[in-house]
């Protein structure tokens, strides 16, 4: 008699598996993307569930690490996966999201005779190739299945693991797969989240080389390898990249788009423009720079004709951090000049931005700003500046060269100086 029981108990758990295979399908295909908060609510909506056990909350479903930080040589990779349902049953097959499709991945512990379900636990090791297929600074995805069976009391409407359960086939004791938070909806997917920090899709030549000649059509010498050069789509998420002075310039043909460089610039070239007379300043900058630490060597602008100079000539409404200018050479005859920037209003922010080299105007100078004069509504944050240029110009200074006064009430109007210095020659006049 207790053989004939533990057939059909067996029997059981094989049509259950059968049946729960044919009605599985892939994850749903349309995923959401961006950076987003897997809530409880998140879930529900893409028809997803939670790594957590709806029934005990307990997390079942683990990514070891969920968290990387690519460079230019390095664009693996390494995790493990790994699904734990005491009890339970998990689908042989996973899934993680790359390439705008879902690429299936097997566990590696054996399945239960035939069948595609792992028994208690299924763990794998990962190592995916991040080049091209996933998404930099935003949510990556992976997904497993897993189900088992619950004892439903009907007197409080609980659901407990009821380890009696599994020698049980009464309506009492039911298989659950996937559940949402608030378990009215089963047979879905668990989804977990990866983050990727860091450069993206740059593929790496074996090739070594010392010019960007040396390299091919689109491609860049860096730390003696040829890499991709990735154009971006100018957002915050995926900002325009730089990589030489023909780039520094086409941002003035998107002022208020995001970018960021990817390399030191020598901009030795600007001594060659516009028949000797240099850098053309890019006017009226409302967009995004992170320098990344990166330095623009050697911009040259000799002009006596006009104002408003320096890498920017003016901006309002935006955001530079993390940038170096060194050895500029900066002389116009007009007013408001500065290495980095001739004039800043709005709602503008400067942070860990250093010059070095000469800037000289006729009045409004400065080693990185030649003024600010902003409209009543302003907020400019200037913190972590420093200038060793020298700087020649009436109403001239070593970081800032002159600020408006603001008379009158003006409640929208801030500006926040933190740690500004300088250590170069200011010469005054007129």
């Amino acid at each position: 008699m207790e053989n004939k029981k533990l057939f059909f108990v067996s029997l059981t758990l094989i049509l259950f598996l059968m049946l729960t295979m044919f009605f599985l399908n892939s994850p749903n295909m349309s995923l959401f993307t961006g950076n987003i908060i897997l809530d409880d609510a998140t879930y529900s909506r893409y028809g997803f569930a939670s790594p957590r056990d709806s029934f005990s909350n307990d997390v079942v479903f683990t990514i070891t690490p969920d968290n990387f930080v690519l460079s230019a040589d390095n664009q693996q990779i390494n995790m493990n996966v790994e699904v734990n349902q005491p009890g339970g049953y998990i689908y042989k097959t996973g899934y993680y999201y790359s390439d705008n499709a879902w690429t299936p991945f097997e566990f590696s512990q054996n399945t239960v005779g035939t069948s595609n379900w792992i028994n208690d636990r299924a763990s794998q090791s990962l190592s995916i190739n991040a080049n091209g297929a996933l998404v930099n600074g935003e949510e990556n995805f992976i997904v497993t299945y897993s189900c088992k069976k619950y004892y439903h009391n009907m007197a409080d409407d609980s659901w407990t693991a009821n380890v009696e359960c599994s020698t049980r086939t009464d309506a009492n004791c039911q298989w659950k797969c996937g559940c949402s938070a608030n378990k009215t909806i089963c047979n879905q997917w668990m989804l977990h989240s990866f983050n990727i920090e860091g450069v993206q899709n740059q593929s790496i030549r074996t090739v070594t080389c010392t010019l960007d000649s040396d390299c091919g059509i689109n491609e860049k010498c860096m730390s003696g390898s040829c890499i991709a050069k990735i154009a971006g789509l100018g957002t915050p998420a995926d900002p325009f990249r730089i990589y030489d002075i023909s780039d520094l310039q086409d941002i003035s043909k998107n002022v208020g788009a995001s970018y960021t460089l990817e390399t030191d610039i020598d901009a030795s070239s600007t001594k060659n423009l516009n028949n000797g007379l240099g850098w053309t300043p890019i006017q009226n900058f409302n967009g995004k720079l992170l320098g990344n630490g990166h330095v623009i060597k050697n911009l040259y602008i000799n002009n006596s004709a006009i104002g408003n100079a320096g890498l920017f000539g003016s901006i309002s409404d935006a955001e530079i951090r993390d940038l170096g200018l060194e050895e500029v050479s900066i002389t116009v005859g007009g007013n408001d000049v500065g290495a980095l920037a001739g004039s800043v209003s709005g709602i503008s922010v400067i942070s860990k931005v250093y010059s070095t080299g000469n800037v000289k105007g006729n009045s409004q100078v400065g080693g990185l700003i030649g003024s600010f004069n902003p409209p009543a509504v302003s907020k400019i944050s200037l913190s972590r500046l420093y200038s060793g240029a020298n700087v020649w110009g009436a109403r001239s200074g070593g970081v800032l060269g002159f600020g408006n006064e603001i008379s009158g009430d003006y409640p929208l109007y801030t500006i926040t100086f933190t740690d500004l210095y300088a250590t170069g020659n200011v010469t005054g006049y007129g």
